[in-house]
């Protein structure tokens, strides 16, 4: 083995060196064919993008600039070089779901830039609906999705730079976008980027050495070989080193010649167009977790009849291109034992094939040992027998079904007594979960249905009306444990029986009462969202005595549960809510229809340590009676409440002469304080007594951050991080706070008539410097921060130079990043004054230019798919 991957490897150098002699550059082709990529990734598998996701998560968290509301992203890199994982780790960062109400993923993959087919795209995504196809109706349809929600979305990968498409689409995307909304696109082509007009872009930088090996070494050896042999570790060392850093060089053409190969990972290759011709003689191999049907390229799904040794997982795709039973048949499912793990995918879910989708489907029966199963995109008209009867999937552990969008009945899943994960979603037809089989199965009277789930997901059931059926004796779901119900608004109620429900979600389910959620004894997380749905009538609510994290999301109408005409309060029992989002709710505030009924709610929230209040608009003055009661605050957080003003109320203003020698609001334990696009603020109503960590106030145009620095802040010595957009009333540094010694990131934008730096400031542990929309010319000459590794410059187009001494002042810089400062770019490019001065920066990014791209192409090897 040992040999073999040696004379590969050498192989590999003199490819190299032949393109390196006729000076040969690569490049990508335009896709022949569409692909889909999706939003899911598993964070764990992500090797050596901590540092580029963190980056992105910042900058969209607080996007740079807006324009009609939407800031547009870019991610630009060759193929391979990973743009896709990265979007997916940034798609799937908790702060980011958090932060934005709707995120969309819309795989483009096409060199036509089809606006319709885009549109199309994310109305399917957000509703399932994908019947509309007039223009009007897909615009009407659209505005009503997006509705001044605050959305990501994403285009991955995009190949068209035609800028009058991407207007139009840009267009119908502002109509409806809440501010601070934004888009990202991935793409292969600076020129895209430029066509959309994205900022910031971030070009894709190789991995490190020691991350392709890392790379190389689970895909290589995987989690069957705990440590590699030295003479392995020394040749898998130099071959991640001559892949030049790009995360997917996996597929030879000439892969049948390979006869020893057991283990062939394909799991992150989302650009996998096809399978190599001879894969069916590769008899020992064990793994191969993907396998991709083109019929044009050539590779029969019959390659797979013979390995009947893999074992794990494997995910059949593109079986709408098999017509023919007997080649489904070939693949002999039922003789391969050792798999644990089946992925069947259809990948054209909207265009025919119903007909031919049941036999193919039925032809390809696993074995019944089988312990995870996912159907994607399957057209037929119910589920073939082998389904339906259910003992080929009795040992079932995990069953994920979307997309089966002509079936009107589920499996007796039920019946599974393994069964403990279990998704499903777009079945527009299904009306019950259970159906009228459960009745007196086996002559039992009654039945316990599904026995052993602990995690059921439903999305998009616009039809479901019930659980099972009225009057049933049976008990249904003992043991489940997390619940997400998104999109089914006929569902009535949450399952009974559900005792040990720790985890629950609901959106978009307008019938559900909340009444039946307050009972839940064992439930530490709720999120329940109605996004803007027609208006339903009052509810009664309180949280479960358990609950630790509670969002509420588009409720307006909602009082506090009473029993026997007292309010459920126990007095004895202590409040466990830790964290607490409140978003479009105004029931649970002061200054919605009721105070006395919303300041009844905030009895129990007095544990409360992390609170967000989003887009509250009848929020005007502070919510002083509901933070009074938070004597456990640590972190805050006000976002998009437009005309939250912070002014004090008359009974306020009667009691206090001096609105900051006596603020209403002493808030003893607070860390982090966190305000962005409240443009009527204008007053803060509290003082930190306990030093804080994390401030950040951007977009709040009337505030003024000096007075409010001077005031609030009494001990700055801890303040680790601090984000600033200024206003025009600051005009002055604070004296106290000129010395912040453990300061460790600051970014400051739109500052007007500041000192950035001014005399006596103190910086000695800052690490990351963000400086944007500077009408200065020069960088104050008293620059010095010895600690500082990350230096972030634009939209400066007056700062033309550096202070004198620059690597001097910043002497641990490992990162340098200028963009929009025409005059400082000019003299930091190649043959400009201060190119020698940069060029030794490790990471260094002048405009849309990264400088180590060179080294990339340089290194990297001809070894692609033909």
């Amino acid at each position: 083995m040992s040999n073999k991957l040696t004379k590969a490897l050498n192989k590999i150098g003199k490819l190299v060196n032949e393109m390196n002699t006729f000076n040969l550059t690569p490049r990508d082709p335009p896709p022949t064919i569409d692909r889909e990529t999706q939003s899911f990734i598993m964070e764990s598998k992500v090797i050596g993008r901590e540092r580029e996701k963190e980056q992105i998560v910042s900058e969209l968290l607080n996007p740079p600039r807006e324009r009609d509301n939407i800031s547009v992203f870019a991610i630009v890199g060759i193929g391979g070089a990973g743009k896709t994982t990265l979007a997916q780790y940034v798609f799937n960062d908790e702060r980011v779901k958090e932060h934005f109400q709707l995120s969309l993923w819309v795989c483009v993959s096409i060199d036509e830039f089809n606006v319709i087919e885009i549109i199309k795209s994310i109305i399917e995504r957000a509703s399932g609906d994908a019947s509309k196809n007039s223009k009007e109706m897909l615009q009407h349809e659209l505005r009503k999705i997006l509705d001044k929600k605050r959305y990501l979305l994403v285009l991955d990968d995009v190949w068209s730079k035609e800028r009058e498409k991407w207007n139009e689409l840009r267009m119908l995307l502002c109509s409806a976008a809440g501010a601070g909304s934004v888009i990202i696109v991935t793409t292969r082509d600076q020129g895209v980027a430029s066509t959309m007009e994205t900022f910031p872009n971030h070009n894709l930088e190789k991995l490190t050495d020691e991350d392709s090996y890392e790379l190389f070494k689970n895909r290589a050896f995987g989690a069957w070989v705990e440590k590699p042999t030295e003479e392995h570790y020394e040749i898998g060392k130099t071959i991640a080193h001559k892949c030049g850093g790009l995360p997917l060089v996996q597929l030879p053409s000439e892969m049948r010649y390979l006869i020893n190969l057991r283990h062939l990972f394909l799991d992150g290759c989302p650009y996998l167009k096809h399978m190599p011709i001879g894969l069916g003689q590769l008899n020992y191999l064990q793994t191969l977790t993907k396998y991709v049907l083109n019929p044009s390229k050539g590779g029969s799904i019959r390659e797979l009849n013979q390995l009947n040794l893999l074992s794990g997982h494997i995910s059949l795709c593109g079986l709408e291109s098999i017509r023919d039973r007997d080649d489904a048949q070939s693949v002999n499912l039922a003789k391969k034992t050792n798999l644990c793990s089946l992925e069947l995918r259809w990948n054209d879910t909207l265009n025919g094939g119903a007909g031919s989708s049941k036999p193919i489907l039925e032809a390809l029966m696993p074995h019944d040992k089988l312990k995870y199963l996912h159907i994607s995109g399957y057209r037929g008209f119910g589920f073939p027998k082998w389904i339906m009867e259910v003992q080929i999937i009795s040992s079932l552990k995990g069953l994920k079904l979307n997309w089966c969008i002509n079936c009107a009945e589920l499996p007796p899943l039920w019946l599974l007594p393994l069964l403990e994960d279990l998704y499903i979603e777009k079945m527009g037809n299904l009306i019950s979960f259970v159906g009228s089989m459960c009745k007196n199965v086996e002559g039992k009277k009654s039945l316990i249905i599904f026995p052993a789930l602990k995690n059921l997901t439903i999305r998009i059931l616009p039809n479901l009306e019930s659980w099972h059926e009225e009057g049933s004796e049976s008990v249904a779901f003992p043991e489940l444990k997390t619940l997400a119900i998104d999109g089914c608004p006929k569902l009535k109620s949450i399952p009974t029986h559900v005792s040990l429900l720790t985890s629950l979600e609901l959106n978009n389910c307008t019938e559900i009462k909340l009444r039946q959620i307050s009972y839940l004894p064992m439930l530490s997380k709720l999120s329940i969202s109605l996004n803007d749905m027609p208006f339903r009538e009052p509810d009664a609510f309180r949280p479960p005595k358990n609950i630790e994290e509670l969002k509420i999301v588009g409720y307006e109408n909602v009082y506090p549960l009473e029993e026997e005409g007292e309010l459920l309060i126990s007095c004895q029992t202590r409040p466990v809510l830790r964290k607490l989002t409140i978003l479009k709710s105004y029931c649970f505030l002061s200054c919605g229809p009721s105070k006395v009924v919303a300041l009844e709610f905030w009895k129990y929230f007095a544990a409360v340590e992390y609170l967000v209040i989003d887009q509250c608009d009848n929020l005007v003055f502070w919510p002083e009676e509901e933070l009074r009661s938070l004597k456990c605050l640590k972190n805050l957080f006000v976002f998009g409440c437009r005309n939250l003003t912070g002014a004090l109320t008359e009974q306020q203003q009667a009691s206090s002469l001096d609105y900051y020698l006596t603020p209403p609001l002493p808030l003893p334990h607070l860390e982090q304080f966190v305000f962005e696009r409240c443009p009527e603020l204008v007053q803060v109503p509290f003082v930190c007594s306990k030093p804080l960590k994390d401030l950040s106030i951007n977009y709040c145009p009337k505030l003024n951050i000096g007075e409010m620095l001077t005031h609030v802040i009494t001990d700055p010595t801890e303040l680790k991080h601090l984000s600033i957009t200024p206003s025009t009333h600051w005009s002055v540094w604070p004296d106290n706070m000129k010395h912040l010694p453990s300061l460790d990131s600051l970014q400051i934008g739109w500052y007007l008539g500041i000192e950035l730096v001014p005399p006596g400031l103190h910086l000695p542990s800052l690490t990351k410097l963000n400086i944007s929309r500077s009408p200065g010319e020069s960088f104050p000459p008293c620059l010095h921060l010895p600690s500082l590794v990350d230096f972030v410059i634009y939209e400066c187009p007056g700062i033309k130079s550096f202070p004198p001494g620059l690597r001097n002042r910043l002497p641990s810089l490992q990162r340098l990043f200028i963009d929009d400062c025409p005059a400082l770019e000019r003299r930091c490019r190649s043959g400009g004054d201060y190119y020698d001065l940069v060029s030794s920066i490790p990471d260094l990014v002048i405009g849309t230019y990264r400088h180590n791209w060179k080294s990339l192409l340089k290194n990297l090897p001809c070894i692609r798919s033909s």
